[in-house]
C-alpha cells in the first residue's frame, strides 16, 4: 500500500505516535530492532493473536524534556471547543510577535505554572499524561508551538530543551493484529468429544479413570 495510515486504520490496526524502546517490547523486540525503516515483520504469534508490524521510523529518545504550557481547562465538549479557540488565538499572538509566551502564560494560565511563565521544568519519560508526553518526546520541535488536549483541558505547548544521556534508540510501529478464534468446526468437534465423555462416564469411578 502507498498509504500506511489508511491501510492500518481500515484493518483496525494501530499507528503509534510513541517510539518504543527495546526494553518496552516483548518477545519480538530483537527482531524488530534489527530491521530497517520500512520493513514489515510477521505474521508472528503474540498471545492469542497473529500480528503484522511495520517499522515506520526510528530515532534516539531524549531522557528528559523541558517544556512550558498555557492550560485552559475543559469539562465538556462546549468548554473544550471554547478553550481550543482561545488557545489557537494565543498561539497566533505569539507567532506574530505581538506577545511573549511568558507574558501570556502569566495572564491566561490556570495552573501553578502561570507564575513561572508556564515552565514545567524537565520531565522524564512517562511522568506526563500520555498525549502531552507523546507530544513533547516524539513530535514537537524545540521552539515551535503546539496544541494538545488532555484530561486537564487544552494546552498550548512549547518544548524548550532536551537532555540526551543514555542515547537509547526507539522505533515507531504500525501493527495489525487478528485474534485467533476456534472455528465452528473445531467447537463442534470439542462438543462432540465432551458429549461422548459424558455418555460413557456413568459413575464417579469412570470419571476418576478419565482424570488419570
Amino acid at each position: 500500500t502507498d498509504n500506511d495510515t489508511f491501510f492500518v486504520e481500515r484493518n483496525l490496526g494501530t499507528m503509534e505516535k510513541a517510539f518504543r524502546k527495546k526494553s518496552e517490547l516483548l518477545g519480538d523486540a530483537e527482531n524488530l530492532f534489527n530491521l530497517p525503516v520500512g520493513s514489515v515483520y510477521g505474521p508472528y504469534l503474540s498471545g492469542n493473536t497473529y500480528s503484522l508490524t511495520k517499522i515506520l521510523n526510528r530515532k534516539v529518545i531524549a531522557d528528559s524534556v523541558r517544556s512550558r504550557h498555557i492550560l485552559l481547562p475543559a469539562q465538556d465538549q462546549t468548554s473544550a471547543i471554547l478553550a481550543q479557540t482561545r488557545v489557537d488565538s494565543l498561539k497566533k499572538v505569539i507567532e506574530e510577535g505581538k506577545g511573549t509566551f511568558e507574558e501570556l502564560a502569566g495572564r491566561f494560565g490556570t495552573d501553578g505554572t502561570a507564575a513561572k511563565g508556564g515552565d514545567l521544568d524537565y520531565a522524564a519519560m512517562g511522568t506526563m499524561v500520555k498525549p502531552f508526553n507523546d507530544l513533547i518526546f516524539f513530535e514537537a520541535e524545540i521552539g515551535k508551538l503546539y496544541t494538545v488536549a488532555t484530561e486537564f483541558g487544552i494546552h498550548l505547548v512549547e518544548v524548550t530543551d532536551r537532555k540526551f544521556i543514555n542515547n537509547e534508540e526507539g522505533i515507531q510501529l504500525a501493527t495489525i493484529s487478528k485474534p485467533i478464534f476456534p472455528s465452528e468446526e473445531t467447537r463442534n468437534a470439542i462438543y462432540d468429544e465432551a458429549m461422548a465423555l459424558l455418555t460413557n462416564s456413568k459413575s464417579l469411578d469412570d470419571l476418576s479413570k478419565l482424570a488419570k
